[in-house]
């Protein structure tokens, strides 16, 4: 009795997806139904958002052709965030990579920049 009521209603959701397929328009089969059932199947539901294109700007352009005179080197240590230097964090982890790395020096830095 159970595989027959499985098997109607897979043969019933095959059927009303296959049935009511619209371009466009979702076709999950619950966003169509009235009460509670509807609007569970309309929150799980979703139609896909149009694509708009999008220009993409190089923020860089327009510096273009500029000489760069100075670069200033700025130690941070693991301690602080390379987002956001105003956060510092002191954890046992931290101290203890402190105290192994060994600091890069500016000059090492320095014959490394590839731009």
């Amino acid at each position: 009795m159970r595989k027959i009521a499985f098997f109607t209603f897979l043969f019933y959701f095959v059927c009303n997806t296959y049935t009511s397929a619209q371009p466009g328009k979702d076709t999950f089969f619950l966003a169509k139904k009235k009460g509670l059932l509807g609007k569970l199947g309309r929150s799980i539901s979703t139609n896909a958002p149009p694509t708009i294109p999008v220009k993409i700007v190089n923020p860089f352009l327009q510096y273009k052709g500029k000489i760069i005179r100075y670069i200033e080197f700025l130690s941070l240590g693991f301690e602080r965030n390379i987002y956001d230097t105003t956060l510092i964090k002191n954890s046992f982890g931290i101290r203890i990579a402190r105290q192994v790395h060994k600091n890069t020096t500016k000059n090492v830095v320095k014959n490394n920049l590839f731009f």
